[in-house]
């Protein structure tokens, strides 16, 4: 999620003083492909910013996304990784798929500028929202490139004038299921055709830690840059130093039995308990369970936390088993992680393989292909 937000942080940015600028996306794959649908390139005749492959398809991309600044017209790119030629001939990209690429241009005028930065808007206010565009149009009336900006039963922008395909788009993003992330549909009126790519896009999520000792600074900061918006809870003034966590946005200052008035919780939070504080770690725990976070992530051995649920069982009654399957503890994956930042990127493991249900495995392992279809 944290690179898409870069990229339309800095396609805003671009559109203040007029830059020519070609924006690719990853519309549509199949098989194996590096990169899925929604990953971005941004190009300006000085700077590329972002990636649509692990590198074989940029020069083409790039070179055409030039082309399309230059006459304005955007293009939609096929590549098939699958041909065996390509391999004999030294060509093979090595994926073993195929991948569309849409790349347009991005004009400024106030309704583009207005567009994106609705977006922006939208993810910062932490509202979720689908960007839909024409990538394919035999219409009269639709030229591809045309962006609709939605939330839930409203339409926030376009980036052009009404046309007559706005409420079959409308109705079709209406139908978008939940758990999708993207599709591409083709609609009919008529004789005419069009074809849209559409994609959900969520605000970052949100990772608390309480306790900010120093195994806590590699945590936040490796979670900062998966695009986790980070807050780090303390009430020990020498740790809550901003020296020690430069990039964070938010340290809150708060003792265990303060924090429910100065931290609020909810069910898009990721919360990682690290005090190393049996009475710190009873005291939040005891609070964090019966909020509504998606994940708890507690530190310390399996016996530590039994004996912690024992006390809360005893202050405000023994917890669900719905409550008990959001609590993870120990928390990590087994990676055998000893140090600090070693055990960050066990914790952070654990966090990515939960938010993209997996269990974490060996990919050697896996009998399915590694990426679902989206």
């Amino acid at each position: 999620m944290y690179e898409k937000h870069q990229i339309f942080a800095r396609l805003d940015s671009l559109l203040q003083p007029k830059t020519p600028i070609a924006l690719a996306t990853v519309v549509a794959t199949s098989g194996s492909t590096y990169r899925k649908p929604g990953a971005r390139l941004l190009v300006t005749k000085s700077e590329k910013f972002g990636a649509v492959s692990a590198g074989c398809l940029e020069d083409e991309v790039i070179s055409t996304a030039k082309r399309v600044i230059a006459s304005g017209k955007s293009n939609l790119l096929h590549f098939d990784t699958r041909e065996e030629m390509d391999i004999i001939a030294g060509t093979g990209l090595g994926c073993r798929g195929t991948i569309e690429v849409f790349i347009e241009p991005v004009v400024q005028k106030k309704s583009e500028t207005h567009l994106y930065s609705s977006l922006l808007g939208l993810l910062q206010n932490e509202v979720s929202c689908t960007l839909a565009v024409a990538i394919e149009s035999q219409s009269t009336d639709l030229s591809t490139g045309k962006h609709w900006l939605f939330i839930p039963e409203k339409l926030v922008g376009m980036t052009s004038d009404p046309s007559k395909w706005d409420e079959a788009i409308f109705a079709e993003l209406e139908k978008f299921p939940e758990k999708t992330r993207t599709f591409t549909k083709s609609l009919s009126l008529g004789k005419e055709k069009i074809r849209i790519y559409a994609e959900r896009i969520e605000p970052s999520e949100r990772l608390v830690i309480f306790g900010a000792g120093f195994d806590a600074q590699p945590l936040a900061q490796m979670a900062l840059q998966l695009g986790f918006q980070v807050t780090v809870v303390d009430h020990r003034a020498e740790y809550l130093r901003r020296e020690r966590f430069p990039d964070i946005e938010k340290l809150i200052y708060a003792h265990p039995t303060e924090f429910p008035d100065k931290v609020s919780l909810d069910s898009r939070m990721f919360v990682v308990i690290m005090t190393h504080n049996y009475l710190y770690d009873l005291e939040i725990l005891k609070n964090v369970i019966k909020s509504d976070v998606q994940y708890i992530g507690q530190i310390g051995p399996r016996s530590r936390t039994e004996e912690l649920l024992a006390e809360i069982e005893k202050e405000i009654g023994k917890p669900s088993k719905k409550t008990l399957a959001r609590l993870h503890a120990p928390i990590g994956l087994d990676l055998g992680a000893e140090t600090p930042e070693e055990i960050a990127l066990s914790i952070l493991s654990e966090i990515l393989a939960y938010q993209n249900g997996r269990l974490g495995g060996f990919l050697r392992e896996r009998n399915s292909p590694i990426h679902d279809e989206r």
